[in-house]
C-alpha cells in the first residue's frame, strides 16, 4: 500500500538510501586487516570477525555516491573541481534514511512500506565496531569512505518511530483521487490562492497538511491568517469534457468509489420503511417498462 512518513508537525518525510560503505571498500578493508592478522591478539581478531559480519549483514543497496580513492577499483585522479575521485551509482551497504521534511508529499512507491526492511537494526549492529573500523582506515590511510555517523542515525530513526515522533501513514491511491482531507488558509476576507491573493473557496490553494499551511503562513508573514480544515471530494465528470488522449481509468475508478460511498451512506441513513417503499417503486417502474422494452426488441 502507498504510504507517507509524517512528523509531529504533519510534514512529509523525504526518503532515500544512505551508503555506509561500498562493497569494494569492504574488500579493501578486509585485505588490509588480513595482512596484519598475525600481529593482532585474540581479542582484536574476535572483534574484527564480528565487525565484518556486521558490515556484510547490512542491507545491500545501490545508490549514487561521490568516491574516495579506494571506494571503487581503478580510481586514479581526483575531480579537478572537488576532493572526490568522481561519482556514480555503486553497490554497497546502507539503509533507508529520512533526509528531511517538506510540505509536499513525495512518491515513495520505490521504497518498502515494511519499516523492518529499512535496515536500522542491521546498521546498529555495526555501531559497536564503528570506532575500530574508523581508526584502522585512518591509521592505515586506506582512502575509503566509512560513514560511521549513519550507525547513530539509524538508532535515532528507530527511536523516533517507537516514540511516535515519526509515523507511517498508509493511504489508498484510488481513494486519494476521490476524496481528500486538506487545509486552506483564511485571511479575513477570503482564502489564500496559488498566487498569494485572497479568493473565494473555489480558488483556494489546498494544502496537504496543517504543517504545510502553517509553513506558508510563516514564510509569507500572514498575521491575519488562520488554518481551516476542509474535505474535497469528486462528484462526477463534466459531460462536456472530451479528453484527446491518455487513459482516465484511475479517475473513473475514483468516481465509481465515490458513487459507491454515497450510495452506502444513503442506505445507512434510510429507514426500513423508506427502503421498502423505494424498492416497491422500482419494481413498479420495471413492470411498466417491460412491454415497451419487448416492443422495441421486436
Amino acid at each position: 500500500m502507498p504510504f507517507h512518513i509524517v512528523n509531529e508537525k504533519k510534514m512529509f518525510g523525504t526518503i532515500g538510501y544512505s551508503m555506509l560503505i561500498t562493497d569494494y571498500a569492504i574488500e579493501v578493508l578486509q585485505q588490509s586487516v588480513q595482512e596484519q592478522w598475525a600481529s593482532l591478539n585474540a581479542k582484536d581478531q574476535t572483534k574484527w570477525t564480528a565487525a565484518f559480519e556486521a558490515l556484510k549483514g547490512c542491507n545491500p543497496i545501490s545508490v549514487w555516491v561521490s568516491y574516495n580513492k579506494n571506494d571503487q577499483p581503478n580510481l586514479k585522479e581526483k575531480n579537478q573541481y572537488s576532493a572526490y575521485y568522481g561519482s556514480g551509482t555503486t553497490k554497497g551497504r546502507g539503509f533507508i534514511n529520512i533526509s528531511g521534511f517538506s510540505s509536499k508529499s513525495p512518491d515513495n512507491k520505490n521504497f518498502p512500506g515494511d519499516l523492518t526492511k529499512w535496515g536500522w537494526m542491521e546498521m546498529e549492529n555495526v555501531s559497536p565496531y564503528a570506532t575500530l573500523i574508523s581508526r584502522w582506515i585512518q591509521t592505515h590511510d586506506l582512502k575509503i569512505t566509512f560513514n560511521a555517523a549513519l550507525c547513530k542515525r539509524a538508532k535515532v530513526l528507530r527511536e523516533k518511530f517507537e516514540n511516535n515522533e515519526y509515523q507511517k501513514v498508509v493511504y489508498d491511491a484510488t481513494e486519494s483521487l476521490a476524496e481528500v482531507n486538506a487545509c486552506v488558509v483564511f485571511m479575513g476576507d477570503g482564502y489564500l490562492d496559488g498566487r498569494g491573493y485572497s479568493s473565494p473557496l473555489a480558488g483556494a490553494r489546498l494544502f496537504e497538511s496543517s504543517g504545510s499551511a502553517y509553513t506558508t503562513i510563516r514564510s509569507r508573514r500572514l498575521r491575519n491568517a488562520v488554518v481551516v480544515h476542509v474535505k474535497t471530494s469528486l462528484l462526477h465528470l463534466d459531460p462536456d469534457s472530451t479528453p484527446q488522449q491518455g487513459s482516465f481509468d484511475k479517475l473513473g475508478a475514483a468516481i465509481a468509489l465515490q458513487e459507491k460511498k454515497h450510495l452506502q451512506a444513503a442506505l445507512e441513513a434510510a429507514s426500513r420503511d423508506q427502503l421498502i417503499e423505494r424498492l416497491q417503486a422500482l419494481d413498479t417502474n420495471t413492470e411498466e417498462e417491460e412491454p415497451a422494452e419487448r416492443k422495441r426488441r421486436m
